[in-house]
Order: structure tokens, then C-alpha cells, then sequence
């Protein structure tokens, strides 16, 4: 799984994911979006294009709300859009439209 930003503006970070959403055992101990932004991402608005991914393992589910969460605890929001509609059905089905902005 690779994160690549695509445009950063004063208000909005704009960010998309590459390949499937499966974290391996050793990505599991790194965070893509500290990686790429550092720690003050978390205070941002960033909107999470998923149109290039086309599965999302149990592990990404986790990174999605362990991220989602880290968001909320700093005042920023994290949203999830263009999720394409095998990874949607599966956010559905564990009833995380309530927690995952945009689905």
C-alpha cells in the first residue's frame, strides 16, 4: 500500500491510494500518511481518493480507523471518497459509514 499526495493547499490535502489497502506485517509498525506529511498532517483536512485501490484487507480496515481516529484526536477530519464499490460493500457490511467519513 502507497499513499501519494496529490495537491496540498492551505485547507485541504488531497491524497490517493495506490494499490490494494493491505498493510503487510512490517508496514503494520509505520503510518503512510506520517511518512509522507509528518505529525502535523493529523491537525489537516485531507480528503483520501481510494479509486485506485480494488481491495482492502482486515489490516487496512484497521489503518483506516487507527488513522480516522488519530484525525478526530487532533482536530483534523479524514475523508474517504471515490471508494470503489467492492472496497465500499465491505465498509458497508462492518457498518463503518458511521465512523469512516464519505462512505
Amino acid at each position: 500500500m502507497r499513499l501519494v499526495c496529490v495537491e496540498e493547499t492551505e485547507e485541504l490535502v488531497q491524497v490517493k491510494t495506490v494499490g490494494q489497502i493491505a498493510p503487510s506485517s512490517a508496514d503494520q509498525l509505520r503510518d503512510p500518511f506520517l511518512e509522507l506529511f509528518g505529525p502535523q498532517i493529523f491537525h489537516r483536512r485531507v480528503e483520501l481518493d481510494l479509486s485506485e485501490s480494488d481491495f482492502i484487507s482486515s489490516s487496512g480496515i484497521g489503518w483506516l480507523l487507527q488513522a480516522n481516529k488519530r484525525f478526530e484526536q487532533h482536530g483534523g477530519k479524514l475523508t474517504l471518497h471515490s471508494i470503489p464499490k467492492a472496497i465500499e460493500q465491505v465498509l458497508r457490511i462492518m457498518r463503518l459509514q458511521s465512523v469512516l467519513h464519505g462512505v
